[in-house]
């Protein structure tokens, strides 16, 4: 492919980002409004097909975990739409979030990470309700220790200290999920006439006895879309939340080792295949947007066969036609300075 229809394609997408911005009306907004209808029958059905897929581990799963579906409604509202099951960590959809109009569309499932331990504690909490003492006017009993209440403070200053990885995680998606739809509604009120949409759905890409990874699929539409990912990893071993560096030795150039071999990989797709095409090597007027290196917590994951693979977005570090990329790295660009890995 010559530089010159590179650039071209690089033109045409930066026209495409600036005509997002601009209202979709008549045949677009039809367009528009039929692709996201298809969308969600394709959605539902995949759907199905999952759940129908993983009923016979959920099964087997549930006969050795300790279920609690009455502690509270809304576990036991979850559990009953119970999406992935593996291991010792459970995946559950704790809150959909669904608006429809002619002129908007959004569906937001909001996943929530329970471990052995979390519900362990759930157990403790329900035992300790359940033995509390109650008196014929409704009134608890129980007195408070002098002590205890003078710790009160300190034990919730320690609360943020004692949280665990997958209170971490399931903060931290609460928090993102809730900032993409406060966005979502803001920009609906913005546009008026225009069409607005969000999907936000959720995928366990790895759950071993010693590693987890969650990750958000995030597909924002207005004349035309935008997709995107947040990944959530844990060291089950550990209990930690694990992000790039902690892959790596401290102190070693790891962005430098990844983002030149990604960078030597775009060149030979793109000399393989004419039809690939990556933000790099550009002429002047646009080198500035081209890729230089990876992002120090740059999206990540390891597949199936433990080897690092680096994610990117839809824009991120090539036109819109090919979406979200991925670079998987060999060993041998890093294993002398990989220190944690599934």
């Amino acid at each position: 492919m010559s530089k010159e229809v590179k650039n071209r394609n690089k033109e045409l997408e930066e026209m495409k980002r600036e005509y997002q911005n601009v209202e979709a009306d008549g045949a677009v907004r039809e367009a528009l409004e039929q692709r996201m209808r298809q969308a969600k029958k394709d959605k539902a059905r995949m759907r199905r097909s999952r759940m129908r897929k993983l009923g016979i581990s959920a099964a087997a799963v549930l006969c050795v975990l300790v279920i609690l579906p009455n502690s509270s409604a809304g576990i036991a509202n979850a559990m009953g739409r119970l999406p992935v099951v593996g291991g010792l960590f459970r995946v559950v959809t704790f809150r959909d979030y669904h608006t429809e109009d002619e002129h908007y569309y959004a569906e937001v499932a909001v996943p929530q990470i329970d471990s052995e331990s979390d519900m362990g504690a759930q157990a403790d909490l329900q035992t300790e309700a359940d033995t509390t003492a109650v008196r014929e006017d409704g009134q608890e009993t129980e007195e408070q220790n002098p002590d205890e209440a003078d710790a009160e403070g300190g034990t919730e200053m320690q609360a943020e200290d004692d949280r665990t990885a997958t209170d971490v995680v399931n903060k931290s998606v609460e928090e993102y999920t809730n900032e993409l739809i406060a966005r979502f509604e803001q920009e609906v009120s913005d546009i008026g006439e225009g069409y607005q949409g969000l999907d936000v759905d959720y995928e366990v890409l790895t759950d071993t006895d010693s590693w987890f990874t969650l990750r958000l699929n995030v597909v924002e539409t207005a004349a035309s879309g935008y997709e995107y990912a947040k990944y959530y990893h844990i060291n089950k071993a550990l209990d930690q939340v694990v992000t790039l560096p902690d892959l790596f030795e401290e102190d070693s150039d790891y962005v430098t080792r990844i983002s030149d071999y990604i960078a030597g990989e775009m060149r030979r797709r793109m000399q393989e295949d004419d039809s690939l095409s990556y933000f790099i090597d550009s002429e002047e007027a646009f080198a500035d947007d081209d890729f230089k290196q990876i992002k120090e917590e740059q999206n990540f994951y390891f597949d199936q066969d433990g080897q690092l693979v680096i994610a990117f977005d839809e824009y991120e570090v090539a036109p819109g036609y090919m979406g979200t990329v991925e670079f998987k790295i060999p060993d041998e660009i890093i294993s002398d300075i990989l220190v944690l890995r599934p």
